[in-house]
């Protein structure tokens, strides 16, 4: 990709991003997405076995 492209991408990115994130809702979908991420990462980091009980 060309720097002016890049550029250009980069800038609408940011604009996009920017007004998207006036919003308050925007921030909580932004929030529960990250913990449901971290916790998701963090169950798989320990390694341990889901017991049949909690599969149901």
């Amino acid at each position: 990709m060309h720097a002016s492209l890049y550029r250009a991408v980069e800038a609408v990115f940011c604009k996009k991003a920017r007004i998207s994130l006036r919003s308050r809702s925007s921030w909580l979908v932004v929030l529960m997405f990250a913990l449901t991420t971290l916790s998701c990462v963090s169950l798989l980091m320990q390694g341990d076995v889901l017991s049949p009980r909690l599969c149901r």
